[in-house]
Formats: C-alpha cells, structure tokens, sequence
C-alpha cells in the first residue's frame, strides 16, 4: 500500500512539473525570446524524459509491491502445507491407537485372529507416522496373538484378505527393515496355522 501511495505521488508531481513547465514556456518567462525548432523539440524531449522516468518509477514500485505479494502467499502456502502435514500426521496416530483399541477388545474376546488382524493395522499406521515409538509394542502384541493360534484356525475371507493388504503396505513402507526379521517370523507363523474360509456364494 506504502509504494502504491509514493507512486500515486510521484505520479501527481510529475504532472505538475510537466504543468508549471508549459505554463512558464507559454508566458515566456524571462524575456522575449526566439522559439526555435531546436529549443521547442528540447523542451518536448524534455518533458518526455520526465514522464518516461515517473512512468520507470511507477512500474518498479508495482514489481516491488508484486514481489511482496507473491512472497506472502509463499508463506501461506507454506503454512498451509505444515497445517496439511500436520493433519495427516494425526490421522494417522489417531487410526493407529483406534485399531489398537479394537484389537485389545478383540482379543479379551477371544477373537484372536481379529485381534491380530486390527494389531496389524494399527502396526501399518504407526510406521507411517513420522515418529514410529510404539513399533516393539505392536509388535508384541501381534507375537502374542499368533502364539495363542491354533493350527488350522479358520478365518473369515474377508478378513483374510484385509491381513494380506495389510501386510504388503507394511512391507512396501521405506522404514520396513526397522521391523523386516521380527515381523516376517511373526507373519509367517500366523499365516501358518490360519486357513481361509471357503466364500460364500
């Protein structure tokens, strides 16, 4: 707003000047003199290379007052894009400790596999987070449900399927070798003693 108004006001003073100027050559001030050619295109240059300067000045103060604008709505940008991050990082924590919850309650059920299966999930959102601190407890959990399995323990399709999905977004995460010799033996074990459920037509 500041180098709009000095232009506005540089603007108005090279109007005026450009005034007083045609003013004092019309009254002739100083004497009469001989008005030349010469002296007529000089003062016309003249008054050219005023408005020409000004019209530089103007056009500087509006990329000075651009570049600002433009750097502002970087900062906002990103602003936004931490606000973003930040938001997504807490969906994540959220669904890990969801997931985490509901397979604590699966597993004072009886529901092993299920157990298994939300600890499972709630293990691939943790390693999605930025600070993964709950890996080993995930982990622990998912030891212990596939110890208590029996072999040939049934488990739904479906479910079955969302174990296998599960499974290859955690081995296909950047930070998959913090966990790769302890999860694939735990893995392996489970996937050993459980047996898909025929799906019903």
């Amino acid at each position: 707003m500041d180098n709009c108004k000095s232009a506005k006001i540089c603007a108005y003073v090279s109007l005026a000047f450009s005034a007083v100027l045609m003013v004092l050559w019309i009254c002739n001030v100083g004497g009469p003199k001989v008005l030349s050619l010469d002296t007529f295109v000089g003062v016309i240059v003249a008054l050219l290379a005023i408005i020409v300067t000004f019209a530089i000045a103007w056009q500087i103060f509006n990329v000075v007052e651009m570049r600002n604008r433009i750097r502002e709505l970087n900062k906002l940008e990103d602003r936004l894009k931490k606000q973003e991050k930040s938001f997504d990082q807490f969906n994540i924590i959220s669904s890990a400790n969801m997931n985490r919850l509901a397979g604590l309650s699966a597993l004072q059920a009886g529901l092993i596999t299920y157990s298994f299966k939300f600890m499972l999930a709630a293990l691939n959102y943790e390693m999605q987070s930025d600070k993964p601190t709950h890996v080993d407890y995930f982990l622990g959990m998912l030891e212990d449900s596939a110890k208590i399995i029996t072999p040939n323990t049934k488990f739904d399709a479906e479910e079955y399927e969302l174990v296998v999905s599960y499974d290859k977004e955690i081995r296909s995460l950047d930070n998959y070798n913090l966990i790769k010799g302890r999860y694939e033996s735990i893995y392996k074990d489970f996937m050993s003693k459980v047996e898909k459920e025929e799906e019903q037509q």
